[in-house]
């Protein structure tokens, strides 16, 4: 199996898509440029379990299975130090989607996340990940 199909393959097994939030729960960050610095920071590192319970509004996945994959990403992934916007899109006042893209050589990771801003902070209302482009598709 060529390396990429592995790794989206490994990705998409890790972090399935989260359920639907739960207002008490939100991930919660002062501003969009905090949220995308943390995102970043953490993607960089490949810290995927830091990832799933920053981001994630109630997980669907136990973090010991997310550790557990992670542990075989880290392997196959490179670092993953060039990150783009591929897609960002304005639902509404204060609601914005965007789909971001990491990658090191030919390996790459995509991330959905979907937010609104608040007077309390920005929330995070969905958040998914994926090594396959395709994925990008069913996001939109």
């Amino acid at each position: 199996m060529p390396r990429h199909l592995a790794i989206a393959l490994l990705i998409s097994l890790a972090l399935p898509a989260t359920a639907p939030a739960q207002e008490a729960g939100l991930p919660t960050f002062d501003s969009a440029p905090d949220m995308r610095a943390e995102l970043d920071r953490l993607m960089e590192a490949r810290d995927f379990v830091a990832v799933v319970q920053r981001f994630s509004p109630p997980a669907t996945m136990s973090l010991g299975r997310v550790r557990m994959l992670e542990d075989r990403l880290k392997t196959s992934l490179g670092p993953l130090d060039n990150s783009a916007d591929l897609i960002v899109t304005e639902l509404a006042p204060g609601v914005t989607r965007q789909v971001v893209a990491y990658w090191n050589g030919d390996t790459y990771a995509y991330v959905y996340v979907l937010v609104h801003a608040r007077a309390d902070g920005l929330k995070v209302l969905d958040f998914q990940i994926s090594g396959d482009i395709r994925q990008i598709k069913e996001w939109w």
